[in-house]
C-alpha cells in the first residue's frame, strides 16, 4: 500500500509540475526566433521536381507546444519519411532528423544542423551520412521560400568533404 501511495504521489506530482515546464517551455518555443526561420515551410504542399512531375505530398506542422516542426513526407511511389526539427538549446539552432521507411540504405535516416541563414531567407542544413563504419558522405539541404505558397529544396551530396556538390534532388512546394 506505502508503495503504491508513493507511486501515485510521484505521478501527481510530475504531471501537476510537468504541466507548468510544458506551459513555459511552449512560451520559449512561440517566441523562438530560430524556429520562427523555418515557419515559412508550415503547410500542407505538393512537391514537384525540376521537370513539373509531381513527386509527391508534404505536410508540415508544430507540435509539442510547438517547440517541434514535423514533417511528413509521402512519395508518388509510396514511400514515405518524416523529419523532426527541433531547437538544441546548447548552441540555439535548429537540428534535423530525417527517417525513412528504408533506414538501411544510404540517406534513410539523416541528422543535419542548420548552419547557415542567407540573405534570401534561405536556410542550410549539413549533416554527414554514414554509409558504413568507415564511409560517409555529406548531405545538405537547402530550404528557400519563394512566395508564401512556393518553397524551393535543393539537395546535395558531397563525397570530399564538400569540394565538389552534386545535386540529387531539386523539388518546388506549392502550397495546397
Amino acid at each position: 500500500m506505502r508503495y503504491s501511495l508513493l507511486i501515485l504521489v510521484t505521478l501527481t506530482s510530475f504531471v501537476l509540475f510537468g504541466c507548468e515546464d510544458e506551459k513555459i517551455k511552449n512560451e520559449e518555443c512561440v517566441n523562438s526566433k530560430v524556429l520562427a526561420h523555418l515557419g515559412f515551410w508550415i503547410g500542407e504542399w505538393e512537391v514537384y521536381s525540376g521537370n513539373n512531375e509531381l513527386e509527391g505530398e508534404n505536410e508540415v506542422k508544430f507540435i509539442l507546444g510547438d517547440c517541434v516542426i514535423e514533417e511528413n513526407w509521402q512519395s508518388v511511389t509510396g514511400h514515405s519519411g518524416k523529419s523532426m526539427f527541433y531547437l538544441d538549446p546548447r548552441y540555439n539552432t535548429l537540428k534535423q532528423v530525417w527517417l525513412t521507411d528504408n533506414p538501411f540504405r544510404p540517406g534513410g535516416v539523416k541528422e543535419k544542423t542548420l548552419v547557415e541563414i542567407k540573405d534570401d531567407k534561405s536556410l542550410v542544413f549539413l549533416g554527414e551520412v554514414y554509409i558504413d563504419s568507415a564511409k560517409s558522405y555529406l548531405d545538405r539541404t537547402i530550404l528557400t521560400p519563394v512566395t508564401q505558397n512556393e518553397v524551393k529544396q535543393q539537395i546535395s551530396v558531397s563525397i570530399n568533404r564538400g569540394e565538389k556538390w552534386t545535386n540529387i534532388f531539386e523539388g518546388v512546394y506549392r502550397r495546397k
